[in-house]
């Protein structure tokens, strides 16, 4: 328990993100399914489809993890 102990925040900010990154991968597959979006095709680039900015959302997760 010691070892937790001294990397508590990095483990509880590795958590957290992995929870976001759920959540997110939930809501692009509801909001995809809700829109009848075909699996595999292109999401056409529109900012007032909801589909194309959850998308994006997630994308920028991915884009900005490594840091």
């Amino acid at each position: 328990m010691e070892f937790f102990g001294d990397y508590q925040q990095t483990v509880t900010a590795i958590g957290a993100m992995a929870v976001l990154m759920f959540v997110q991968a939930l809501i692009v597959d509801v909001v995809g399914m809700r829109s009848q979006h075909l699996p595999g095709s292109t999401v056409a680039a529109d900012h007032e489809n909801l589909l194309f900015r959850v998308s994006r959302a997630v994308g920028n997760t991915n884009e900005t993890i490594a840091i």
